[in-house]
Protein backbone atom coordinates (compact mmCIF):
# COMPACT_ATOMS: atom_id res chain seq x y z
CA UNK A 1 0.00 0.00 0.00
CA UNK A 2 1.08 3.23 -0.74
CA UNK A 3 1.37 4.34 3.15
CA UNK A 4 3.71 1.21 3.78
CA UNK A 5 5.84 2.39 0.93
CA UNK A 6 5.84 6.08 2.33
CA UNK A 7 6.94 4.82 5.59
CA UNK A 8 9.50 2.25 4.38
CA UNK A 9 11.15 5.45 2.29
CA UNK A 10 11.20 7.42 5.33
CA UNK A 11 13.00 4.61 7.43
CA UNK A 12 15.26 4.45 4.36
CA UNK A 13 16.29 8.46 4.55
CA UNK A 14 16.49 8.13 8.26
CA UNK A 15 17.11 4.76 9.53
CA UNK A 16 17.09 5.70 13.36
CA UNK A 17 13.80 7.31 13.53
CA UNK A 18 11.56 5.20 15.89
CA UNK A 19 8.42 6.89 15.73
CA UNK A 20 8.02 6.01 12.45
CA UNK A 21 9.88 2.31 13.33
CA UNK A 22 6.65 1.87 15.69
CA UNK A 23 4.04 3.05 13.69
CA UNK A 24 5.32 0.81 10.57
CA UNK A 25 5.59 -2.55 12.73
CA UNK A 26 1.54 -1.68 14.21
CA UNK A 27 0.75 -0.90 10.06
CA UNK A 28 2.37 -4.45 9.59
CA UNK A 29 0.49 -6.00 12.13
CA UNK A 30 -3.01 -4.39 10.83
CA UNK A 31 -2.09 -5.85 7.44
CA UNK A 32 -1.41 -9.35 8.39
CA UNK A 33 -4.52 -9.29 10.04
CA UNK A 34 -6.77 -8.33 7.36
CA UNK A 35 -4.48 -10.75 5.28
CA UNK A 36 -5.39 -13.66 7.62
CA UNK A 37 -9.29 -12.70 7.93
CA UNK A 38 -9.03 -12.86 3.64
CA UNK A 39 -7.02 -16.05 4.00
CA UNK A 40 -4.01 -14.73 2.38
CA UNK A 41 -2.32 -16.88 4.86
CA UNK A 42 1.11 -16.54 3.56
CA UNK A 43 1.40 -13.07 3.15
CA UNK A 44 -0.40 -12.44 6.27
CA UNK A 45 2.57 -14.53 7.65
CA UNK A 46 5.28 -12.72 6.18
CA UNK A 47 3.53 -9.18 7.41
CA UNK A 48 3.24 -10.52 11.25
CA UNK A 49 6.77 -11.93 10.99
CA UNK A 50 8.04 -7.96 9.60
CA UNK A 51 5.71 -6.69 12.51
CA UNK A 52 7.41 -8.46 15.06
CA UNK A 53 11.39 -8.16 14.16
CA UNK A 54 10.12 -4.13 13.94
CA UNK A 55 9.27 -4.74 17.27
CA UNK A 56 12.38 -6.67 18.86
CA UNK A 57 14.42 -4.59 17.16
CA UNK A 58 12.95 -1.69 19.07
CA UNK A 59 12.70 -3.31 22.26
CA UNK A 60 16.78 -3.76 21.45
CA UNK A 61 17.30 -0.16 21.25
CA UNK A 62 15.30 0.49 24.60
CA UNK A 63 13.14 -2.75 26.41
CA UNK A 64 11.43 -0.06 29.03
CA UNK A 65 9.24 1.51 26.20
CA UNK A 66 5.92 0.19 27.27
CA UNK A 67 4.27 0.97 23.88
CA UNK A 68 6.61 -0.92 22.20
CA UNK A 69 6.23 -4.36 24.53
CA UNK A 70 3.03 -3.83 23.91
CA UNK A 71 3.25 -3.77 20.19
CA UNK A 72 5.05 -7.10 20.28
CA UNK A 73 2.22 -8.48 22.88
CA UNK A 74 -0.28 -7.68 19.90
CA UNK A 75 1.85 -8.69 17.10
CA UNK A 76 2.80 -12.10 18.67
CA UNK A 77 -1.34 -11.85 19.44
CA UNK A 78 -1.68 -12.03 15.45
CA UNK A 79 0.52 -14.72 15.13
CA UNK A 80 -0.61 -16.93 17.47
CA UNK A 81 -4.17 -16.80 15.63
CA UNK A 82 -2.60 -17.40 12.45
CA UNK A 83 -0.63 -20.25 14.14
CA UNK A 84 -4.01 -21.58 15.37
CA UNK A 85 -6.10 -20.82 11.75
CA UNK A 86 -2.56 -23.28 10.42
CA UNK A 87 -3.50 -25.65 13.22
CA UNK A 88 -0.10 -25.31 14.57
CA UNK A 89 -1.52 -25.10 18.09
CA UNK A 90 1.30 -25.67 20.36
CA UNK A 91 2.91 -22.49 18.08
CA UNK A 92 -0.02 -21.27 18.94
CA UNK A 93 -0.01 -21.39 22.70
CA UNK A 94 3.23 -20.41 23.12
CA UNK A 95 2.61 -17.09 21.24
CA UNK A 96 -0.22 -16.10 23.49
CA UNK A 97 1.60 -17.44 26.53
CA UNK A 98 4.42 -15.14 25.49
CA UNK A 99 2.15 -12.02 24.78
CA UNK A 100 -0.29 -12.65 27.95
CA UNK A 101 3.34 -12.34 30.27
CA UNK A 102 4.19 -9.02 28.47
CA UNK A 103 0.49 -7.94 29.03
CA UNK A 104 0.20 -9.00 32.82
CA UNK A 105 3.47 -7.26 33.41
CA UNK A 106 2.21 -3.94 31.67
CA UNK A 107 -1.21 -4.52 33.78
CA UNK A 108 0.81 -4.46 37.23
CA UNK A 109 2.35 -1.21 36.24
CA UNK A 110 -0.42 0.55 34.33
CA UNK A 111 -3.52 -0.67 35.67
CA UNK A 112 -5.54 1.83 33.98
CA UNK A 113 -4.60 1.28 30.67
CA UNK A 114 -7.80 0.77 28.80
CA UNK A 115 -5.35 -0.74 25.52
CA UNK A 116 -3.42 -3.16 27.49
CA UNK A 117 -6.61 -4.27 29.97
CA UNK A 118 -8.32 -4.98 26.33
CA UNK A 119 -5.19 -6.88 24.71
CA UNK A 120 -5.51 -9.08 27.75
CA UNK A 121 -9.08 -9.96 27.69
CA UNK A 122 -8.41 -10.70 24.13
CA UNK A 123 -5.59 -12.98 24.96
CA UNK A 124 -7.43 -14.72 27.21
CA UNK A 125 -10.20 -15.52 24.28
CA UNK A 126 -7.24 -16.38 22.13
CA UNK A 127 -6.12 -19.03 24.76
CA UNK A 128 -9.34 -20.29 25.26
CA UNK A 129 -9.99 -20.21 21.86
CA UNK A 130 -6.55 -22.48 20.99
CA UNK A 131 -7.95 -24.84 24.03
CA UNK A 132 -11.03 -25.26 22.74
CA UNK A 133 -9.64 -26.40 19.52
CA UNK A 134 -7.49 -28.78 21.41
CA UNK A 135 -10.19 -30.39 23.26
CA UNK A 136 -9.36 -28.92 26.66
CA UNK A 137 -12.75 -27.57 26.58
CA UNK A 138 -12.55 -26.96 31.04
CA UNK A 139 -9.33 -24.90 30.08
CA UNK A 140 -11.18 -22.86 27.20
CA UNK A 141 -13.97 -22.19 29.59
CA UNK A 142 -11.80 -21.11 32.07
CA UNK A 143 -10.36 -18.59 30.30
CA UNK A 144 -13.45 -17.52 28.61
CA UNK A 145 -15.24 -16.94 31.95
CA UNK A 146 -11.84 -15.00 33.06
CA UNK A 147 -11.93 -12.39 29.89
CA UNK A 148 -15.55 -11.95 30.52
CA UNK A 149 -15.46 -11.19 34.18
CA UNK A 150 -12.84 -8.45 33.71
CA UNK A 151 -15.36 -6.82 30.74
CA UNK A 152 -18.12 -7.47 33.26
CA UNK A 153 -15.94 -5.21 35.72
CA UNK A 154 -15.85 -2.53 33.59
CA UNK A 155 -19.96 -1.48 33.83
CA UNK A 156 -21.99 -2.56 30.67
CA UNK A 157 -22.42 1.84 30.41
CA UNK A 158 -19.21 2.06 29.73
CA UNK A 159 -17.97 0.05 26.83
CA UNK A 160 -16.63 0.59 23.72
CA UNK A 161 -17.69 -0.97 20.60
CA UNK A 162 -14.32 -3.21 21.05
CA UNK A 163 -15.38 -4.89 24.50
CA UNK A 164 -18.73 -5.06 23.62
CA UNK A 165 -17.82 -6.93 20.16
CA UNK A 166 -15.55 -8.87 22.64
CA UNK A 167 -18.04 -9.42 25.21
CA UNK A 168 -20.56 -11.23 22.61
CA UNK A 169 -18.02 -13.42 21.07
CA UNK A 170 -17.39 -14.29 24.76
CA UNK A 171 -21.10 -14.95 25.49
CA UNK A 172 -21.13 -17.05 22.34
CA UNK A 173 -18.19 -19.27 23.35
CA UNK A 174 -20.07 -19.48 26.70
CA UNK A 175 -23.33 -20.82 25.27
CA UNK A 176 -25.24 -17.65 26.37
CA UNK A 177 -26.31 -16.53 22.77
CA UNK A 178 -29.58 -15.19 24.55
CA UNK A 179 -27.56 -12.71 26.53
CA UNK A 180 -25.09 -12.37 23.30
CA UNK A 181 -27.80 -11.28 20.60
CA UNK A 182 -29.08 -8.07 21.81
CA UNK A 183 -25.28 -6.91 21.51
CA UNK A 184 -24.49 -8.61 17.93
CA UNK A 185 -27.86 -7.04 16.60
CA UNK A 186 -26.80 -3.70 17.51
CA UNK A 187 -23.17 -3.83 16.18
CA UNK A 188 -24.74 -4.85 13.25
CA UNK A 189 -27.26 -2.16 12.90
CA UNK A 190 -24.10 0.49 13.17
CA UNK A 191 -22.30 -1.66 10.64
CA UNK A 192 -19.66 -2.72 13.13
CA UNK A 193 -17.59 -5.86 11.94
CA UNK A 194 -16.25 -8.02 14.36
CA UNK A 195 -12.77 -8.46 14.86
CA UNK A 196 -13.48 -11.87 15.92
CA UNK A 197 -14.94 -14.80 14.25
Amino acid sequence: SLALDIMKLLLVIEPGQTDWQEKMANYERELGAINRKDFALEQAEKDIETSIQAFEGLLEIDDSVVSWQRGLAMSQLEAAQLARMRHNFTFALELVTAAQSTLALLLEHESSNQETKNQYTISQLVAGDIYADTSRQEAAVRYWKSALKTIEAEGAGTLSLELVDLNSTLLMRLGRSGEADPLLTHLQAIGYQSAFE
